[in-house]
């Protein structure tokens, strides 16, 4: 009596061609998944900016003046600065963003004799960073000239 015995498997190249297929969809993949993660920590950021300035009118509305430290102003500024997002200085009313570990976006109370707004700025150092960048390429800076207290205030 012959056995005969058949082995079923997967001969090297069908393995290899397998490999290299994989190669090509994770070449592809994790290019994309970085740029998402990137525009989802863009997002953040400009959510945080967005809701800091909300805090800081919303304060100096209620309150009728405004301090020199913004954290206590704005909840958004303090977790970003408990975090290490941010950092503050409370002598110029102003709190700077950072992204990917440099500086990049201002928020500021400049004042006048008369008058206290609420600006955005940008920082040109950041610039050379791609994620600073990105936000700031992606920040309508124009919007965030907000009139606190002063003559363009109605009282």
């Amino acid at each position: 009596m012959i056995f005969s015995t058949k082995h079923s498997a997967f001969t090297m190249i069908e393995l290899i061609f397998v490999i290299v297929i994989i190669g090509i969809l994770a070449a592809v993949a994790i290019p994309r998944f970085t740029a998402t993660r990137d525009d989802a920590k863009v997002s953040q950021i400009m959510m945080n900016i967005s809701i800091a300035t909300t805090d800081i009118t919303l304060y100096a509305v209620a309150k009728g003046n405004v301090s020199n430290d913004l954290s206590v102003m704005s909840d958004a500024v303090k977790s970003m600065v408990d975090r290490g997002e941010a950092t503050l200085d409370t002598a110029n009313k102003k709190a700077t963003f950072k992204v990917g570990g440099v500086d990049c976006v201002s928020l500021g109370i400049m004042s006048s004799a008369t008058n206290e707004d609420l600006n955005v700025s940008l920082i040109a150092a950041g610039s050379s960073n791609a994620l600073c960048k990105h936000l700031q390429d992606s920040l309508n800076v124009s919007m965030y000239a907000i009139p606190l207290r002063g003559t363009s205030v109605v009282q």
